[in-house]
């Protein structure tokens, strides 16, 4: 992967000097690249079974990790050279100890192999058919810049699935619970969460026609890097059906709210703009306008920032062409 020629480079040659045979291949003495990775393929986060499609829904890391074996005699006299990071396993009654990498990664701490890094997916059990496969979890919360990048990521934590159709799921590193199509796996709903989501969650009512819930421990994982916390977050639809339309109705409203306040923006650039000393007032307002409406529309911190880049060439270009007409030279 890597970000940077450079990067993969460093990537290359970290590959180079280890070993890998395939799916079982052993650690060995000069260090042995596994995969998949000691979190996975899948975890303790277990799988969910549909019946009536007999689909099995299953989360998994795509994570190479990186073992070596360590001779008992070098182990015991603790000269045992091995990566930053190491775990290392004595392995009593061996003539080896063994140390294990959770993650093959670059110098800039990204995997060595593409994304994504994590996905959830669907499987026939009649056929082992994988239905469908989507990437599962963003880089929000692990990038220094907080970038919604479906690259997917390592997960800890199962499904759950409901009689109508819904998958949900947190278990990804950044803070979220997730709903997903079952049918198509496509991602319907997700609900922000205090902490790390890795934990499976559950579904009850407390009558036969009471209202549903979806909760999950948002606890967060110390090993994984996710956020700690010790919060149980219940999520449900709105009690009332005025409540409920309003939900479903917010995009539309949020679009429609967008649309009028760039009409009113044009008319401001039409009245006004004729006048210098409103000129870069004007633009600086447009561009702010903009940005909000990229990120109201998308909830993408990505879109907006290139939403504000494209407003601010848009608003050089103007101002040139303005002053150009007029005579003036451009600044």
């Amino acid at each position: 992967m890597g970000l940077s020629p450079w990067d993969r480079s460093q990537c290359r040659k970290l590959i180079e000097r280890h070993r890998n045979d395939g799916i079982f291949t052993p650690s060995s003495l000069g260090g042995t690249i596994q995969y998949p990775g000691v979190i996975g393929g899948t975890n303790w986060g277990s799988v969910a079974f549909e019946p009536q499609r007999g689909w099995v829904i299953l989360n998994m890391s795509h994570l190479p990790s990186l073992t070596g074996l360590i001779p008992r005699e070098t182990l015991k006299a603790g000269k045992a050279d091995v990566p930053d990071g190491a775990e290392i396993s004595e392995m009593q009654g061996t003539p080896y100890g063994l140390y294990r990498v959770p993650a093959l990664i670059s110098p800039l701490e990204l995997p060595c192999n593409k994304p994504p890094w994590g996905t959830l997916l669907a499987v026939d059990t009649d056929s082992g058919e994988v239905k469908w496969e989507v990437p599962l979890g963003t880089v929000r919360d692990l990038a220094p810049v907080p970038l919604p990048i479906k690259w997917g990521t390592p997960n800890l934590g199962g499904p759950i699935v409901t009689q109508n159709g819904l998958v949900f799921i947190g278990a990804a590193m950044d803070n979220y619970l997730r709903a997903f199509d079952l049918e198509t796996g496509k991602e319907l709903w997700k609900g922000r969460l205090p902490a790390g989501g890795q934990a499976t969650p559950m579904t009850y009512r407390l009558g036969e026609n009471g209202r549903q819930f979806v909760v999950i421990a948002a606890g967060g994982h110390g090993r994984m890097g996710t956020d700690i916390g010790d919060s149980v977050v219940a999520f449900a639809l709105p009690e009332s059906s005025a409540g409920l339309l309003a939900q479903s109705m917010a995009p539309t409203l949020r679009t429609v709210g967008v649309l009028l306040v760039l009409l009113l923006a044009a008319l401001l650039v039409i009245r006004l703009g004729h006048k210098n000393w409103f000129w870069y007032p004007l633009l600086a307002i447009l561009i702010i306008i903009a940005t909000w409406a990229a990120w109201i529309v998308s909830q993408s911190i990505l879109m907006s920032l290139l939403t504000m880049f494209l407003a601010v060439a848009i608003a050089w270009l103007l101002t040139l062409g303005r002053n150009r007409r007029s005579g003036a030279a451009p600044r």
